[in-house]
């Protein structure tokens, strides 16, 4: 707009630039001369706009008035328009100014958006160098447990190597004394079956007890004894070291009807073999007549005696020597005897009567003499 200003004014300017020009002079140059056309499109109320300019000059009168423009004045608006230029180019400045403040509020706020990170960036930074330094001072105290535990596992690595070469001395010690204990067991089993060798246990003789002086209760076993042998076995003379009756287990209650059974020592072996020889006599009586062995022994003995019955009672021959079960000639483990008793027993087959010398002794306790 300010452009298009300056250029009307200078078309206007371009004809005269005097103080006072003339009428004819302008007439005749034909510079400033109104349209005949009165009232065009442009105009308002009479008025003419640089619509209805001929040449581009502008008229501020009415149509048939004529302006001219002197030089001072024509220099006068000139520089008032290039003020107003200047003015408009500093407003065109301002609204870049505006743009411009507008720019540096939104970094302003950018920048205190960055400036409030940075702070709780610097506060993240000061905690992570504490917990480094934390970590740090763990990591030390762990490297000097570690050293020290290192040192002990190395200690205790060494100790333990010599515990383990005494512990093989100890065990191959351990074995060599189990070897020993063993063989000490077996000849201490020995010596108590050599011990016992001279006795045999009867067993369900009657008590028979007679008043003494003051009252006192006592039994003469070695004379029941021997008139117990001569009377069932028929046999006589028998002399004895010790005769006496001990006490039977606990499972065993004691009376008239379960005597104690009576232990006896025999002064000579042969006599003990006749005696015991001859108890096939009792056979299907309530007596009996057993050899008397160490508790070890028995305990073996009371489980073969089931298996012992049921394969007499399938006529198989079998004999029970000390702990050992012999059957037909093979001796029978422990192991094997599950297979044994399985067996079924015959259909109307009937059980032998006990004897001495197949029937096992009540569970009583061995006593030597």
């Amino acid at each position: 707009m300010l452009a298009l200003c300056l250029s009307i004014f200078q078309e206007m300017a371009s004809g005269e630039r005097t103080s006072t020009p003339k009428p004819d002079t302008a007439a005749r140059r034909g510079g400033k001369r109104l349209r005949s056309a009165i009232g065009s499109d442009s105009s308002v109320d009479g008025e003419l706009s640089y619509l209805d300019l001929d040449t581009g000059r502008v008229l501020s009168a009415s149509r048939t008035d004529n302006i001219s423009m002197s030089t001072n004045l024509y220099d006068t608006i000139m520089s008032k328009l290039l003020s107003f230029e200047k003015c408009f180019s500093k407003l065109e400045k301002l609204d870049k100014l505006d743009s411009i403040e507008t720019c540096v509020t939104s970094m302003s706020l950018k920048i205190s958006d960055f400036e409030h990170r940075l702070d709780n960036s610097e506060k993240t930074t000061k905690e992570l160098v504490q917990s480094v330094s934390f970590m740090s001072e763990q990591y030390d105290t762990l490297s000097v447990k570690c050293a020290q535990n290192t040192s002990h596992i190395t200690k205790c690595d060494s100790d333990l190597h010599s515990l383990k070469q005494e512990n093989d001395e100890l065990r191959s010690t351990l074995n060599s004394l189990n070897e020993l204990n063993k063989s000490l067991k077996e000849d201490l089993l020995d010596l108590k079956c050599r011990s016992m060798r001279d006795n045999l246990v009867f067993t369900n003789i009657p008590e028979n007890f007679k008043t003494g002086d003051g009252g006192r209760r006592y039994e003469n076993t070695e004379q029941e004894l021997s008139t117990f042998l001569l009377n069932k076995l028929n046999i006589s003379g028998v002399q004895f070291e010790r005769v006496h009756r001990i006490t039977p287990a606990k499972s065993r209650s004691q009376g008239p009807q379960n005597p104690r059974p009576i232990v006896a020592k025999f002064t000579l072996f042969k006599e003990r073999e006749r005696v015991r020889h001859a108890s096939y006599k009792l056979a299907g009586t309530r007596y009996g007549i057993n050899e008397q062995y160490p508790e070890e022994i028995e305990q073996t003995r009371r489980k073969l005696y089931p298996v012992l019955r049921q394969l007499r009672r399938q006529n198989e021959r079998a004999v029970l020597i000390k702990d050992k079960l012999l059957v037909n000639g093979r001796e029978v483990r422990p192991d094997d005897l599950p297979a044994y008793t399985r067996q079924p027993t015959a259909v109307g087959s009937r059980p032998q009567a006990s004897s001495a010398r197949t029937d096992g002794p009540p569970s009583t306790q061995n006593t030597r003499l």
